[in-house]
């Protein structure tokens, strides 16, 4: 008979919780750390009881699975065949511009570019994120929008799988990122809404109280909705404000 992994027993801590009128013991409260914001934002936070039994799941699966590993490879080679590798979104109009995202054979990440409105020729890159998750565990740019004027693009950023983002912000024209992102950036629906968190960097005040940037472009209009009576620590929003949108 072959021996199979014994599988990690979580241990059992009761705690009792009360709520509307019932009680109720959870015996694995204790793996909810205390600390799971500050983990979020840095995975080595993670209480030491905790990420030992995570780790011991983790090894447990593996080996149970090793020996459908040679059918995974198989599987997903099947599936990647049914998928047009260099797809292509439909180009966008706006302004001057059609903006859109294509794929490079072989990429994990799309390439975000324009050209000029109407035409197949003129392709300007506005974001490479495959070239940008280069030498990272995790990388996935969660929303990305141009400025009303076109002079800007704003994209949010995870490079950790936490669904907090670092929003940036890029010169059109120069090619820079302008410095200090806005911080704290949660994803409010995929792939393209940002609202950005109103208790760190980057805040936004109105009235004396927080104010969140959200909207059918809220990736951008974090920064592109801000009037003068409105403060950024992010300099990245800070400067003239773009023209409204025609």
């Amino acid at each position: 008979m072959t021996d199979h992994p014994v599988p990690p027993v979580a241990a059992k801590h009761p705690v009792r919780i009360e709520q509307l009128g019932r009680v109720r013991t959870d015996d694995y409260a204790w793996m909810k750390d205390e600390n799971w914001r500050a983990v979020l934002h840095d995975p080595k936070a993670l209480r030491p009881d905790i990420r030992e039994h995570l780790d011991a799941e983790n090894a447990y699966t593996k080996a149970m699975l090793a020996s459908t590993e040679p059918l995974q490879a198989q599987m997903f080679e099947e599936m990647k065949g049914r998928i047009k590798q260099d797809d292509a979104s439909v180009p966008e109009p706006d302004g001057p511009w059609d903006y859109y995202v294509r794929f490079e054979v072989g990429a994990q990440h799309p390439i975000h570019a324009r050209r000029p409105r109407g035409r197949d020729d003129g392709e300007e890159v506005l974001l490479d994120a495959e070239a940008m998750s280069k030498g990272k565990a995790f990388f996935q740019v969660a929303a990305a929008e141009h400025s009303p004027d076109h002079r800007l693009y704003a994209y949010a950023v995870d490079e950790q799988g936490s669904e907090v983002h670092r929003i940036y912000v890029k010169d059109l024209a120069t090619g820079e990122t302008l410095p200090g992102p806005a911080e704290d950036g949660t994803a409010t629906s995929p792939g393209r809404r940002i609202r950005r968190g109103c208790s760190g960097s980057g805040a936004t005040r109105r009235a004396g109280r927080p104010r969140c940037s959200a909207g059918p472009r809220a990736a951008a209009r974090t920064c592109w909705s801000m009037t003068s009576r409105t403060t950024a620590s992010s300099s990245a929003c800070t400067g003239p404000r773009p023209a409204p949108m025609s």
